[in-house]
């Protein structure tokens, strides 16, 4: 981290995000992922709670952490079926919550 930058690598050639003097925080590519507050409150760009830091740089940090930890975790497996509903495929009945 440099002044309000936050990078990738020691060379700092691989820039991960910027913090603006308004708290506003963002990406490499210059678009919005945050804010930051006085007090270090981190908040997305959903305006939804992220964390805490102590310095402005650390909230682009933490947010690049976020986001891809949110890109790598596995889709929700789909529902399992009930046993009614096993049962019922095996008469050949459809089940009430699904005629039309």
């Amino acid at each position: 981290m440099r002044g309000s930058e936050c990078f990738a690598d020691l060379a700092a050639t691989q820039r991960l995000s910027v913090v603006e003097s308004s708290g506003l925080i963002l990406d490499d590519r210059y678009e919005s992922i945050g804010n930051v507050d006085a007090q270090g409150r981190v908040t997305n760009e959903h305006a939804a709670f992220c964390g805490h830091v102590e310095e402005p740089a650390d909230a682009g940090a933490l947010l690049c952490i976020v986001a891809r930890s949110v890109a790598l975790l596995p889709a929700l497996p789909a529902p399992h079926s009930s046993l009614m509903d096993e049962l019922l495929d095996e008469v050949g009945e459809t089940p009430p919550s699904t005629q039309a």
